[in-house]
This record gives C-alpha cells, structure tokens and sequence, in this order.
C-alpha cells in the first residue's frame, strides 16, 4: 500500500522514540539519512573494539509477487541508489571506516566526520549494489 510521506515520517518518529525508550539514553547507531529500502544493523565485533554494520538492500526485483515461482538462474536487479546513506555512530574515537562488499573489490573508503555526540559517516550512493559490510575500528580515548 502507498503511505504518504507524512504518514512516513510520523512513524518513524513513533518507532524511534519506541526504541529510544527500550535503550535509555544509549544508541549506538542513528540513520541520519538512507533511501527506503535498505537494512541497517550494527553489532560489536567479540573480541575487539569494531563495529560491523551490515546493510542490505531490499529494493530489488518489483516485477515478482509474493507467492510467485522464481525460476532457476533469474538475475534480481538492484536500482542504484539516489541518495548517500548517512549514519552517526555514537563512539568516543574511530581509527578507520571501511566498506566491504561482494560488489566492489578491495575496501572502499568511508567520509568520517566528528560530531558532538559521536561520529558522521556518509557511504555514496553508487557503494551499496547488494549487501555490505561498514567494518569500523575503534581505539579507546586515553
């Protein structure tokens, strides 16, 4: 069903004060900006200091229904994105940002900026075909 912009924005306001609520103060991770569409998880990395955030896109092939048999071989297209992804990771320090991908070869270089309550980081638009991996290295603040 379409959902007006408005509509749009008042529940992401809703679901992010529902999950402002559940964590107190502390959110590791806040979506500044993303095209509709995208999965954006953060974890801690065991045994280190990195954050690894996984981001998906979801916005693939239109033109398969739900309940529809996908054939064998078929080839999903994924639109290019129009707009950076833009996340603001609340950490005292980042050493290096990178991404990873089965898109792209080697690590792709990520903008990192300071902001007040953490970290700025702007993936381009044209980075993200599938899935990739923002791999975030940390060091403690002495």
């Amino acid at each position: 069903p379409h959902v007006s912009e408005e509509d749009r924005n008042l529940q992401r306001s809703l679901m992010s004060h529902a999950v402002r609520s559940l964590m107190g103060d502390h959110q590791p991770l806040t979506t500044k900006q993303s095209p509709e569409g995208i999965l954006i998880k953060a974890f801690l990395q065991e045994g280190s200091d990195a954050v690894v955030v996984h981001l998906l896109n979801c916005r693939g092939e239109s033109s398969v229904k739900f309940g529809d048999l996908i054939p064998e071989g078929y080839s999903v297209e994924f639109p290019i994105l129009e707009e950076d992804i833009i996340l603001e990771l609340h950490l005292d320090s980042i050493s290096q940002a990178s991404l990873i991908s089965p898109d792209c070869p080697g690590r792709q270089p990520v903008k990192v900026g300071r902001r007040d309550e953490g970290f700025e980081l702007i993936i381009p638009a044209g980075l993200l075909k599938r899935y990739s991996v923002l791999y975030v290295e940390t060091r403690a603040v002495a």
